[in-house]
């Protein structure tokens, strides 16, 4: 059977017993899933058992790309990542870019699906036909860049490495791709420790064939004339995110920490004079106009001759602030150890300053931390990393996350619950910023409700810019662009205002649209694309038509199963539930702040989020009591089975 836009099958791997087979794909479930991101989900219902260990053999990782993925569609190299991660104990879908999912992809396989564990050490080679299970045990203890380099001696492949905090099974590792973009945040490095695979590495020469090249290539030559005309396309390739840097401000870091630089301070360090000294050259993944990512080179000091590639300089800033580093070209070799690690630099982050916090304020002592040094400076965190990534002392605690962390540190059961309170998780996981920094826009809200848990790059909207600085007129041209209806756009601005719980549904929405078709969902990148042109590129892509409706449809059921997943495995709207300190005032930045609406006109109190909350289950026709699909929800989506399957197991 000929394929078109796709690849056409889909790779079972089996480390335990070694069998390798191809399973050709179902173009009607493809229709019905589109691919990446939904047919993932699809393939991860079919297979993952329930209440599965994250780190058993029995875990299951998919892999795949979308139609689009190997064409020349702008920003479309994406590839996503499904597992149940061992830091929150959810179902959760992790991007990166890079080569990795057009290698795949041309190699034959639109996904790829990983079961079992390795007696030792092995990379996975997936060259075309020649799908092969390796020793890896010249790779095993070397970091993502060391291992990534000597794989691409067979020749320049996409490559999917973990480090050692892979190896040793942090519960926040992540996997690197091709030395450049990190995969997995919640620990998607550990579950594949778990299973002795150090790497997948993939090369393909078979291409992708589309249906109607002449339609394709219409709207393709039609994108890049708008994408050689966008205004601010001279700066990107200039700056990358450096340039938002004094525009739409430094972004909201979660933060336990008290001292905080004012902006202009971050900008005098972080912003783009400072960036054009490290700036050795731009980095592009397959088919992106912009070259997002930046190659740096630290060019004196202790640390001359680095070479680092990286998303956004800019961001280095949080770690420095909080570390007190003192220095960009420190700063810059850190973040070189946690990519090289395979250790996220977030949650590590967040955790240990965390942990120094509790430290300052007198609720635990050096004693506690075996050690490890409770001064911030980069010495003191470069120790902190290198306990955590080889477990060494107390770092063999953090290195199993916040709970079993604050669990260790609680003298009893009473002040287990006010540390738990302290660190503000959601699902078990710390969220990437904190909204009394900055308004409750559709990013902070998806953090709440996304089934894996503080993942809020799926809530991504223009609430992104200066907190309470786009008109209404802009959501509403954007809400046209993603194919929102004009019975829900009403609903979205029922009251004169925006309907944050609302408008959520449909920005989940249309991030499922980009990850399924294997796009890259960067606002440079989605802002040239609209929902029809999306339908219509599939449709000359596949050969398949599919409708805008279709597509939104499409969306939803994804986003439908990606929750029963997680209500298998016991999620429901207690998980939902905003940290109790989000309503409490911080001191950033030099002043008091509270959580407020997105127009900063008012803030926030626990009814208002609870309302919110309401609003999202209706928007998506979920139950509201217990935030979950409902039987009519699914029926509709065409999911019947999956409900009398919750209905089985006395989820429904």
């Amino acid at each position: 059977m000929s394929y078109d836009g796709y690849a056409g099958y889909i790779l079972h791997v089996d480390l335990a017993s070694g069998d390798v087979k191809k399973e050709p794909l179902d173009l009607e479930v493809a229709r019905r899933f589109i691919g990446g991101f939904g047919l993932s989900l699809k393939l991860a219902y079919d297979l993952m058992k329930p209440g599965v260990d994250p780190l058993s053999p029995e875990n299951v990782i998919v892999i795949g790309g979308g139609p689009l993925v190997g064409t020349i569609a702008p920003g479309s190299s994406r590839v996503i990542v499904t597992t149940k991660f061992p830091i929150s104990g959810a179902i959760g879908s992790g991007s990166g870019s890079m080569s990795f999912a057009a290698q795949l992809k041309w190699a034959g396989y639109d996904h790829l699906v990983i079961t079992g564990r390795a007696r030792e050490p092995v990379y996975l080679k997936v060259f075309d036909d020649d799908v092969e299970i390796c020793d890896a045990a010249h790779l095993w203890g070397r970091d993502t860049y060391e291992a990534t380099d000597e794989l691409n001696k067979q020749g320049k492949c996409g490559v999917m490495a973990i480090g050692q905090a892979g190896e040793n099974l942090v519960r926040f590792s992540i996997a690197m791709i091709d030395k450049a973009a990190t995969v997995g945040r919640g620990g998607l490095g550990a579950v594949m420790g778990s299973k002795n695979l150090k790497a997948i590495v993939a090369r393909g020469t078979k291409g992708v064939r589309v249906s109607d090249p002449q339609r394709f290539m219409q709207m393709i030559d039609a994108l890049y004339e708008r994408l050689k005309r966008y205004t601010f396309r001279n700066t990107i390739y200039e700056l990358g995110y450096t340039a938002m840097v004094g525009e739409t401000g430094a972004p909201p870091y979660n933060t336990y920490s008290t001292t905080t630089w004012s902006e202009q301070e971050i900008v005098d360090r972080y912003g783009p004079e400072v960036y054009k000294k490290v700036r050795k050259g731009r980095l592009a993944c397959p088919s992106c106009f912009c070259g997002d990512k930046e190659i740096l080179e630290v060019k004196d000091g202790e640390f001359a001759g680095l070479l680092k590639y990286q998303n956004a300089f800019m961001a280095l800033y949080d770690q420095d602030e909080r570390f007190r580093i003192g220095d960009y070209r420190k700063t810059t070799r850190l973040w070189d150890l946690f990519d090289r690690y395979g250790l996220d630099l977030f949650t590590f982050t967040n955790l240990v300053d965390f942990v120094m916090h509790l430290y300052e304020q007198g609720v635990i002592t050096e004693e506690d931390t075996e050690g490890l040094p409770l001064r911030r400076d980069f010495d003191a965190i470069m120790t902190w990393v290198e306990g955590i990534t080889y477990r060494y002392g107390f770092g063999h605690i953090l290195a199993d996350g916040w709970l079993e962390t604050i669990s260790k540190l609680a003298r009893d059961g009473e002040q287990y619950e006010k540390l738990v309170t302290e660190a503000k998780l959601i699902k078990g996981h710390d969220p990437e910023y904190d909204p009394r920094a900055g308004t409750m826009g559709t990013y902070e809200f998806e953090m709440l409700v996304s089934p894996r848990g503080t993942d809020a790059k799926s809530g991504a909207s223009l609430t992104l810019s200066v907190p309470g600085s786009v008109p209404l007129d802009r959501f509403k041209g954007a809400c046209s662009r993603m194919g929102v209806p004009q019975e829900a756009i009403e609903r979205i601005f029922d009251s004169g205002n925006l309907n944050i719980g609302r408008f959520t549904k449909w920005c989940e929405d249309w991030y499922t649209i980009f990850s399924s078709l294997g796009v890259c969902t960067r606002a440079w990148i989605n802002r040239f694309y609209h929902a029809e042109l999306c339908a219509e590129l599939y449709s000359a892509a596949t050969g398949i038509e599919l409708s805008r409706q279709d597509l939104m449809t499409s969306a939803e059921r994804s986003w439908n199963m990606y929750k029963v997943l997680n209500v298998q495995e016991g999620f429901s709207r207690d998980n939902d539930a905003p940290p109790q300190k989000w309503f409490e005032p911080v001191q950033y930045r030099g002043r008091e702040v509270v959580m407020t609406d997105y127009y900063n006109t008012r803030s926030l109190t626990t009814d208002d989020v609870n309302r919110l909350l309401d609003d999202y289950y209706d928007e998506r026709g979920w139950d509201r009591q217990k935030g979950i699909p409902t039987k009519q929800k699914l029926a509709e989506l065409g999911l019947g089975y999956v409900a009398q399957d919750l209905s089985a197991a006395g989820s429904l």
